[in-house]
């Protein structure tokens, strides 16, 4: 029988070993799938991966329903190496608090061998974790629309679970041209969050709106699955991609993403991002709705090594060089309005920022720039709190980005160069300059993971698996 080993780390409890069941009725491949529970079951995964064990979160619970383990078991399958799974092995990530380091003894074994034909049979159906990037005869523009130029490029189906989205499902796409690559991102959400911790006048005075109640801890992954009614941010997507060569996340490529995220370290705070080794980077893509939407831009930062918020307030996550992009709109008072105030619109546009985007032919609409505030609200007005700050042709901003959500989906387009001219920074607390964006080369393949942020600060939903992106050659 396979020996669990159970070395205890919150960062890779995010990515952690599935839930098995043994009852409820099977998908077309039930058979090969009851093998695996089988499995499972055997390893005795139920005593900790279960509904009653807050730790383990969203598609890592245990259920007794076969489809829903199956389709939990698929996020921890390779389906290009079905050997090289992460249900079947993870590589130490250098350090001593890693879970689960090897599920299973050794890949001979006879319950290993399942897993892998497992794997096989549904890689044989069509299953993928790779993105294809066509070559592209027109590139697309990117306005939130999905145009006729993103019909030759295949889809990628990406498992999201746990946080405030809950189980959804990200349709991903992508195209490059000769010197750009583009994104095509599409999910489901029954509400369009812009409601991001804004000014509200009452009768006694202005009010600037928390996020969260008091009494709401997002610092345990058991309250991420149930958000309180009050709580006022914006909807969000991220995607990390492993940097490559000397500045390469050890385990990013077998664990994705979950390898950088630290929850109930001691020693931290909060949950924190940063990666496990000094001179280690990832690049993060963060698109914000209420921040950045308006410029047409993502935030684009980094993850690196450190864990001190006395040294960055962030830990291990920084935004590329080139300012910050966003400030809040005062502290007493609101400080700033805009002629479309009250709110709806819950963002406003610094004036000088509006002004180089104009000149860089990114038109804000006039209505959003900020101006001075003069009180002439009724109480149960609402105030915008967020100035975007975010400057044109800095590396902060090289990545376009624009997001619509209707009937209930957002679709997100984005696009940036193959290679950028960043040099990297000296992150905060470092001493040497690191890459801190990925650079895509045609031939080369790359690692990435996915997040979806609804209504979410930290909250996020997320990809258990790690996928790769290829270029179509």
């Amino acid at each position: 029988m396979p020996r669990m080993q159970h070395i205890l780390s919150a960062a890779a409890l995010l990515a952690g070993a599935v839930a098995c069941g043994d009852s409820g009725t099977g998908p077309g491949d039930s058979t090969r799938f009851g093998a695996v529970q089988a499995v499972l079951s055997d390893a005795a995964c139920r005593n900790c991966h279960n509904g009653n064990n807050s730790v383990y979160h969203g598609a890592l619970n245990l259920t007794t329903d076969r489809a829903a383990d199956s389709a939990a078991v698929q996020n921890f399958l390779n389906f290009e190496t079905p050997e090289q799974s992460p249900l079947i092995q993870r590589p130490l990530l250098g350090s001593s608090l890693t879970h689960p380091v090897r599920p299973f003894d050794a890949t001979s074994d006879e319950a290993v061998q399942t897993i892998v034909r497992y794997a096989t049979a549904l890689a044989e159906a069509g299953a993928s974790r790779t993105l294809t990037a066509a070559r592209a005869t027109a590139a697309p523009t990117v306005d939130g629309v999905a145009e006729a130029a993103w019909n030759g490029a295949t889809a990628l189906l990406i498992p999201i679970s746990g946080g405030f989205a809950g189980d959804v499902t990200v349709t991903m796409r992508a195209l490059y041209t000769t010197d750009r690559i583009y994104f095509l991102l599409e999910w489901d959400d029954p509400t369009e969050s812009v409601v991001r911790s804004p000014w509200v006048k009452t009768a006694s005075g202005w009010l600037k709106q928390s996020v969260a109640p008091l009494t709401f801890d997002n610092s345990r992954l058991a309250s991420w699955r149930n958000p309180p009614e009050a709580y006022y941010y914006e909807d969000k997507l991220a995607i990390i991609w492993n940097t490559v060569g000397a500045s390469a996340v050890d385990g990013f490529d077998e664990n994705g993403c979950a390898v950088l995220c630290h929850v109930d370290r001691p020693g931290d705070p909060r949950p924190l991002k940063y990666t496990n080794s000094v001179g280690e980077t990832a690049d993060m893509w963060h698109w914000k709705l209420v921040r950045t939407n308006a410029v047409h831009r993502l935030d684009d930062q980094y993850v690196y090594w450190n864990r001190a918020v006395s040294v960055n307030s962030g830990g291990g996550r920084a935004g590329d060089p080139g300012g910050g992009e966003y400030s809040s709109n005062g502290s007493v008072l609101p400080a700033f309005m805009s002629a479309n105030q009250p709110a709806p619109p819950f963002h406003l546009v610094d004036s000088a920022t509006a002004a180089q985007w104009a000149a860089a032919g990114v038109t804000v609409a006039a209505g959003d720039i900020a101006r001075p505030f003069v009180d002439d609200f009724a109480v149960g007005d609402m105030i915008a709190n967020a100035i975007t700050t975010l400057k044109p042709n800095v590396d902060r901003s090289n990545i376009e980005a624009y997001g619509v959500w209707a009937a209930g989906r957002w679709t997100l387009e984005i696009s940036r160069a193959l290679q950028t001219s960043s040099l990297g920074t000296t992150p905060p607390g470092g001493s040497s300059v690191v890459p801190v964006d990925v650079q895509f080369t045609a031939g080369q393949e790359y690692r990435f993971g996915v997040a979806v942020f609804e209504n979410a600060q930290i909250e996020h939903s997320w990809s258990p698996g790690v996928f790769s992106l290829r270029f179509q050659q």
